[in-house]
């Protein structure tokens, strides 16, 4: 802001200057004219006062010109300091400017340079001043310096881009701006000279971050825009043009012109939620189709936000449309087959699972009352093929529902009895195989899970029962692992190679079980029942012959158990109908 004094109104500094050497040379010429009266009293015998005021002609005539001179001179003495007051003032400016500044004369001789084109080119002074234009650009030409002495002659003023070599013999690009200039009756080549590596590296690395943006920006089919909002003008980049099917500088953009290539049936929600973003000033998002020229469809991603003045209004609204028709086709194709495995699914647990079941039965049955020994053999066959149908379909059913479920409640249970209450379901087939189980809880083990661990620990159990010999031990342990607690199912089966133990946990995966039917599926549900329980699930080798599947599972923190033996989730259970954590 203009302080009061500035705009007061008052004399040039420039003129003042002038007032004040007229006062002066005044002031010498009444000093002369009083001198020269004193003078004349004393040679002439006269009165100072009538030598004063009534001087002769001569005398009149001598001390006007004398006085005119002393005026004159006065004024000139003045205007010689000012201009060597500037001259001293501009060379001083010259001398010490940050570009480097080089007069040449009609042939290229340089006949001054600064300090900053000393520094530039690493010569001195002296040795700069024996120098030639073409020494310090060996592209240049004797005929080139004549041609384009004619040039600058013309023209005045010349602009251009060279390459300067310094004493070390490096290049140094440079930006030169020559001016004509006429000086001391003689013509010059004014050079102000500017180190423009730096500038050119700068602009490099923008022309290839560009390039790398566009190309990624195509790889992406990624368009971004910009829109003022006050002027109505929008800016887009060339691979938004392609995204709409236009040709990149056809036609200026603008908000109608996309507006217009907008799917008719998604036109209305896409300028209403655009109406109601830029009324609150919140992001803008739109999942929408948009028409190309040629007639084709595509699914885009329109993203911006807004940029608001000092007054928090929107005045521009910068953004991306992403081409996202290949990830529309994929939802489309992953409902389309969720659905089919919801179907599948469906199919297994009631319209496969039902016969399986009648079959099994009806065996039984007729088993009961035939007494022919290869009837009943094929009958028994038929109960296990019928059993092996049953517990196929149950599995895969319960891994489709399981592998949907991301979050599950948990609560606060006692390990042993969940464990005492899956091993009292085992009975009947530890009596058919005439196995043994041994667990013997010593203490309370609070823990962290959900209710569906025990399909976990049923699963291990029943694979010990399947794998081992008849006649083998089963041990169920629990252990103290810090913050968690670690369960042991023990078997005397064959054992799992080594590197067999990591795929034994994949679905369908169902090693070195020759002639036990199964699905390969038991393991693959665990491990992702476990993994909801952010929990650990793995196997290693007996010491006396078989494996150890080991579980780990947080522990509790709360002091207070809640019941688990009533509430040990059936593997019929749908996972996904478990509720999500609080």
């Amino acid at each position: 802001m203009p302080s009061p004094r500035s705009r007061s109104v008052g004399v040039p500094r420039g003129f003042r200057r002038w007032l004040g050497a007229i006062a002066w040379s005044l002031a010498f010429v009444l000093t002369w004219w009083l001198v020269d009266s004193a003078f004349d009293s004393v040679a002439f015998g006269e009165t100072f006062v009538r030598e004063l005021l009534h001087p002769g002609p001569r005398e009149l005539v001598l001390r006007t010109v004398v006085a005119v001179a002393l005026f004159v001179f006065t004024l000139m003495s003045f205007r010689i300091r000012d201009s060597a007051r500037e001259l001293r003032l501009f060379a001083t400016v010259v001398e010490h400017a940050g570009d480097a500044v080089l007069w040449k004369d009609r042939g290229g001789r340089l006949v001054y340079a600064n300090e900053a084109a000393c520094r530039l080119l690493g010569y001195s002074r002296q040795e700069l001043l024996t120098k030639n234009l073409a020494d310090l650009d060996p592209s240049v030409a004797s005929a080139d310096i004549e041609r384009g002495w004619e040039t600058l002659s013309r023209q005045k003023t010349l602009c251009l881009e060279s390459v300067h070599r310094t004493k070390s013999g490096r290049d140094v690009p440079v930006e030169v701006v020559a001016s004509h200039v006429k000086f001391g009756g003689r013509e010059y080549n004014c050079s102000v000279i500017r180190d423009v590596g730096e500038r050119n590296a700068v602009r490099e690395a923008l022309r290839r971050s560009q390039d790398a943006l566009l190309r990624a920006q195509r790889l992406a089919r990624l368009g971004s825009f910009e829109w003022d909002i006050r002027k109505n003008t929008s800016e887009w980049s060339d691979e938004m043009v392609r995204l709409l099917g236009l040709e990149p500088g056809a036609s200026p953009p603008t908000q109608e012109a996309f507006f217009e290539q907008i799917h008719p049936e998604d036109r209305a929600r896409v300028a209403a939620r655009l109406a109601a973003d830029l009324e609150a000033r919140r992001p803008h998002l739109s999942v929408h189709r948009i028409v190309r020229v040629d007639g084709t469809q595509i699914w885009v991603r329109c993203q911006g936000e807004f940029l608001l003045d000092a007054d928090g209004k929107p005045v521009r609204m910068v953004g991306t449309l992403h081409d996202v028709t290949s990830i529309k086709r994929a939802e489309e194709e992953l409902r389309e087959r969720n659905r089919l495995k919801d179907l599948f699914t469906d199919v297994l647990r009631h319209d496969l699972m039902n016969p399986a079941y009648a079959i099994k039965v009806g065996a039984g049955l007729l088993a009961r009352i035939e007494s022919d020994t290869a009837k009943l053999d094929i009958l028994r066959a038929i109960q296990r093929d019928a059993t092996g149908m049953m517990e196929l379909c149950k599995n895969a059913s319960q891994y489709a529902q399981v592998a949907d479920v991301t979050q599950i409640e948990f609560g606060d249970y006692d390990l042993g009895t969940i464990l005492l209450d899956v091993l009292a379901s085992f009975r009947t087939q530890l009596a058919e195989r005439a196995a043994t189980l041994r667990f013997d809880p010593e203490e309370r083990y609070p823990a962290r899970v959900n209710p569906l661990i025990a399909d976990v620990f049923a699963n291990l159990v029943s694979n010990a029962i399947k794998y081992g010999p008849e006649g083998s031990a089963i041990d169920v342990s629990v252990r103290d692992a810090g913050e968690s607690w670690r369960v042991l199912v023990a078997d005397r089966g064959p054992g799992i190679p080594d590197a067999d133990k990591r795929e034994v946990f994949n679905r369908f995966e169902r090693l070195n079980a020759s002639g036990i039917k199964g699905s390969g599926l038991g393991l693959a549900i665990a491990r992702q029942l476990v993994e909801l329980h952010h929990g650990r699930i793995w196997v290693e080798d007996h010491p006396g012959g078989g494996s150890i599947f080991c579980v780990e599972v947080a522990k509790s923190a709360s002091a207070e158990l809640e019941v688990a033996r009533s509430v040990r989730a059936s593997p019929s259970r749908a996972p996904g109908a478990v509720p999500a954590p609080n």
